[in-house]
């Protein structure tokens, strides 16, 4: 996969980590007073609240590993365009910088 795709889930990963986590705490904590004949404390939403927290979690670490892959695939993306560009303008492998040089000494083509 390209590094854009990695970042976008990893994105998508912190939002609902960074998300579901606050709303376990919130639903933990959450408490409703009932007062029949005596007042009474319940805690409805307690059942959803450590799986929100945990799923918050696994979302967030999912995130932030697709985030660090994505600097991988980037650096390699990167390396790879490197290698491209420099094949296309001749830095490859058996050129040089400098013009072939002739094989001649020079005094034997020479008359005078």
């Amino acid at each position: 996969m390209r590094s854009s795709d990695w970042k976008v889930i990893g994105l998508i990963g912190i939002v609902l980590g960074v998300t579901f986590i606050p709303s376990g705490i919130v639903a933990w904590n959450y408490a409703v007073a009932y007062q029949i004949i005596i007042p009474l404390t319940g805690y409805p939403y307690r059942d959803y609240a450590v799986p929100l927290m945990a799923f918050g979690t696994v979302f967030l670490v999912v995130g932030v590993v697709c985030l660090w892959r994505a600097g991988q695939e980037k650096r390699r993306e990167e390396e790879a365009q490197e290698k491209v560009v420099g094949v296309e303008v001749g830095e490859g492998k058996g050129s040089s910088s400098s013009p072939p040089k002739d094989k001649s000494s020079g005094s034997e083509g020479l008359t005078v």
